[in-house]
C-alpha cells in the first residue's frame, strides 16, 4: 500500500512538471496547423502509438473523407515482457484485436489496417535481410496506397523502436521514389520533454493540430488498449501510467514538418 502510494505521489509530481514543460513548448513552438485534404498513412511502431499521436487526425481525416491507412511494425509482444500467466504469442494477439478495435472508432476500415509482424523491441537490431524486407513491406504499401502524406514517430524520440521506424519509413520513401510529406509525431518525447533538442530543424517546424472536435472519439478509442492501461493480474500497475496517457487526451497533435 504505502509503495503504492508512493508511485501515485511520484507520478503526479512527475506529471505537473512534464505536462508545464509540454505546455510551454506547445505554446513557443508550436504554430497553428490547418488539417489538409491529403491522404494519410500512419506508421506505428506498436499499437496505441497511432491512437495516443494521431488518432484526432486519423479520425478528422475519415470525416472529411480523406484516406487513411495505419501500419503497425512490431507485434507488441514486449509490452509486458515475463508475465507469469500471459504468453507473448497471446499478447500479441490480444494487442491484435485492441488495435483493429481501435482504429475501427476512429473510422479506419479493416482493408487499410496492416501488421508487419516485426518482434517488440527489435527493430533497431534487425539482421540485413530483416531490414531489406522490412523496407520492401513499406515500399510496397506506399506503391499500392500512395499516400500524399506519412506519418511516423519523431526520429529522437525516447524509445528505440519509435528512433527505428523513423528510418525504415524514410529509406521507404527515397526508395519508393514518391512525393510524400513526412510528418514526425512525439511519444516517450512529451514524457521526456527536456530532451528535445531546442535547435532541432523539427522543433523550428513544430505544428499543433486542433482535435477538440473528435477528442471523445480519440478518447473511446484509446480505451479500446485496455492491456495497456488497466493493470494485467496479477500486476498492481498498469504498462503505460495514468498520467502518460493524459498527455495525449489533449484538444491538441503535434507534429513536426520534415
Amino acid at each position: 500500500m504505502a509503495n503504492n502510494i508512493q508511485n501515485k505521489l511520484r507520478y503526479f509530481f512527475r506529471y505537473s512538471v512534464v505536462g508545464s514543460y509540454n505546455e510551454l513548448l506547445r505554446l513557443i513552438y508550436c504554430r497553428p496547423m490547418a488539417l489538409s485534404q491529403k491522404s494519410a498513412m500512419v506508421f506505428a511502431p506498436h499499437p496505441d502509438d497511432e491512437t495516443l499521436g494521431c488518432g484526432g487526425m486519423l479520425a478528422l481525416k475519415g470525416e472529411q473523407g480523406s484516406p487513411v491507412s495505419v501500419v503497425f511494425l512490431t507485434d507488441g509482444q514486449g509490452s509486458h515482457r515475463n508475465h507469469p500467466r500471459i504468453t507473448p504469442d497471446q499478447l500479441k494477439s490480444i494487442r491484435h484485436q485492441e488495435a483493429v478495435e481501435a482504429l475501427t472508432i476512429l473510422g479506419v476500415s479493416l482493408k487499410h489496417i496492416h501488421f508487419l509482424g516485426r518482434i517488440d523491441g527489435h527493430l533497431p537490431n534487425l539482421s540485413q535481410t530483416e531490414y531489406q524486407e522490412t523496407v520492401d513491406q513499406i515500399v510496397h504499401l506506399l506503391c499500392t496506397f500512395r499516400p500524399q502524406e506519412a506519418y511516423t514517430p519523431y526520429r529522437n524520440d525516447c524509445n528505440p523502436d519509435h528512433a527505428a521506424s523513423y528510418l525504415l519509413v524514410q529509406a521507404a520513401i527515397s526508395r519508393a521514389g514518391l512525393a510524400i510529406d513526412l510528418l514526425q509525431y512525439p511519444i516517450w518525447s512529451k514524457w521526456y520533454p527536456w530532451r528535445f533538442d531546442l535547435r532541432s530543424s523539427e522543433l523550428a517546424n513544430a505544428h499543433r493540430l486542433p482535435i477538440g472536435r473528435v477528442l471523445n472519439r480519440k478518447t473511446r478509442a484509446f480505451q479500446s488498449y485496455r492491456s495497456q492501461y488497466m493493470p494485467l493480474p496479477p500486476d498492481s500497475e498498469s504498462s503505460l501510467p495514468p498520467y502518460f496517457v493524459n498527455l495525449f487526451l489533449k484538444s491538441n497533435e503535434i507534429f513536426f514538418k520534415t
